[in-house]
């Protein structure tokens, strides 16, 4: 039988599956572990290895505390803290001040992070009132002059050191997120040209780097962008008003970026080497607008957003906007770990991922996620899987991406050694709760397994909360491979996810 994630056959082994209560997420593990020489397996053994073991982890890179998700990979894994941004936190503080979308708001957040960590520069921080405030004010006030015929597509004159990006896309069949909006400003990264890194000022052609845009040398084209990475800026807060005629959002950055001669101490070149931009091709359906005026958007290295929900829809996936920012998500992870962009899945793997979410949810029959178990390798042949779960109605497909990819921090990379033995043990997964062993560490190292081209995630809801299962496609975690498979310089940028086990964790 295999271990599930594990590509290798080991003997049959039996051990006592303990999940201590009292704590919500649950947390599940192994006791007892030992082999046996019996060749055939008994319910007992598979419900052994099939034993639920939590990851409790937030969103992307780091800017605050640890966070509330329960995740199991398909070798269940242990728990694990997180970076110090967590989304729960975020949600909580945005929605005590009022705000129109808090869960929307943090995941563009946690994407600008996402960004930000690529470029070497400091996570954000939640932000206050008075800036969420103000990006919800400009953002109604800007969708009202539109809607009654006026220029809506100006920015505020009374912002005392706070920066701002707008964005706006007419109706038109398409929800307009506010992540979708930071991604459109953050392309204009490819119209920077690093190999030629100059300071901006205060001329005619302020932005000689700023040079394969529309109008090369001009500020206009790279300004989105420069604002979102800038390394003195501290906090973002991101509104949207919707009206009949379309989608408008703001975003309010404090203190203020893009200051002239001061772009080279505070605009640094992408650490993996990839822009979000690609190369300058077809146009997303967005305009944005800057502190110094306006630029289009280019598509993306792999496929746009739209693109991506455009083929999720066709393909009948419950929610397409929600699957394609995590798979985006976990391209930016991978792109840390330098490994190649996940395409966009196939529609038989979107609907197993789907399938086994819909079994599952009808499986948990409890508030600690009891009954969770992952799918037979025949149900999925070359197919890899990752679960998590929540107690929560509102946990979302991009919160279970991030709980696999914070085990990052129990990988040893400065001791990076490959995965073997029978059952698989990983010398280099020593800061989880049980060094060594490969359980600690599976969701990662599926997560950034090169060889791996395509994911789906996909959820489903019961009264309890919600189970994530994410495919696969071909699997990772093969046993001797993960030398070549899951890079050992680490994260590029030195940002980890996730935390060190350490003994205050349940």
């Amino acid at each position: 039988m295999n271990i599930p994630g594990a590509s290798v056959q080991p003997k049959i082994f039996s051990t006592v599956c303990k999940c201590p209560r009292g704590t919500n997420p649950r947390v599940c593990g192994w006791w007892g572990r030992k082999f046996s020489t019996v060749m055939a397996a008994t319910q007992a053994d598979i419900n052994a290895i099939t034993c639920i073991e939590g990851s409790g982890t937030t969103q992307a890179p780091p800017s605050s505390t640890a966070g509330p998700t329960t995740p199991t990979t398909l070798a269940p894994t242990a728990s694990t803290s997180t970076s110090s941004f967590d989304r729960a936190e975020c949600i909580s503080m945005l929605t005590s001040f009022g705000h129109s979308l808090p869960e929307e708001s943090c995941d563009a957040i946690i994407l600008h992070n996402t960004y930000r960590a690529n470029h070497n520069a400091p996570s954000f921080t939640i932000p206050s009132a008075t800036l969420c405030q103000g990006a919800q004010d400009w953002a109604d006030a800007q969708a009202d002059a539109i809607t009654n015929g006026q220029d809506g597509m100006n920015h505020a004159t009374n912002l005392q050191n706070v920066g701002e990006n707008l964005a706006w896309l007419p109706s038109g069949g398409f929800e307009y997120s506010m992540s979708e909006a930071t991604e459109s400003w953050q392309k204009e990264d490819v119209f920077w040209d690093f190999n030629n890194h100059q300071e901006c000022t205060d001329s005619p052609t302020p932005c000689p780097s700023c040079s394969g845009g529309e109008n090369p040398g001009s500020f206009s084209d790279c300004g989105h962008f420069t604002q979102n990475i800038w390394k003195s800026t501290t906090t973002v807060c991101v509104a949207k008003a919707i009206r009949p005629h379309g989608t408008y959002i703001v975003a309010r950055y404090e203190p203020a970026g893009n200051m002239f001669g001061e772009f080279l101490e505070n605009v640094e070149g992408p650490l993996n080497g990839n822009t979000i931009g690609g190369s300058t091709s077809t146009a997303a359906p967005t305009t944005a607008t800057t502190n110094a005026g306006a630029g289009t958007t280019n598509a993306p290295s792999t496929f746009t957003r739209a693109q991506c929900i455009t083929q999720l829809t066709a393909d009948n996936h419950a929610v397409p906007e929600e699957a394609c920012d995590a798979i985006i998500l976990l391209n930016s992870y991978r792109a840390n770990h330098n490994a190649p962009a996940l395409g966009i899945p196939s529609a038989s793997l979107c609907q197993g991922a789907q399938n086994y979410a819909d079994s599952q949810a009808q499986s948990i029959f409890n508030a600690a996620g009891d009954g969770m178990a992952h799918s037979a390798n025949t149900v999925r042949p070359g197919i890899g899987e990752n679960l998590a779960w929540q107690s929560t109605s509102d946990y979302t497909l991009s919160a279970g991406t991030t709980a696999w990819q914070s085990e990052d921090a129990y990988w040893n990379f400065d001791d990076h050694a490959d995965c073997n033995g029978d059952p698989i043990q990983c010398p280099a997964c020593v800061f989880g709760k049980n060094p060594g062993s490969f359980l600690d560490c599976g969701h990662f190292t599926q997560n950034v397994w090169k060889a791996t081209t395509t994911f789906c995630p996909a959820k489903a809801t019961n009264a309890h909360g919600t189970v994530i299962v994410g495919w696969y496609e071909p699997t990772g975690n093969f046993a001797g491979e993960f030398m070549e498979q899951v890079d050992g310089q680490g994260p590029l940028n030195g940002v980890f996810v996730g935390t060190p086990h350490n003994a205050g964790f349940p």
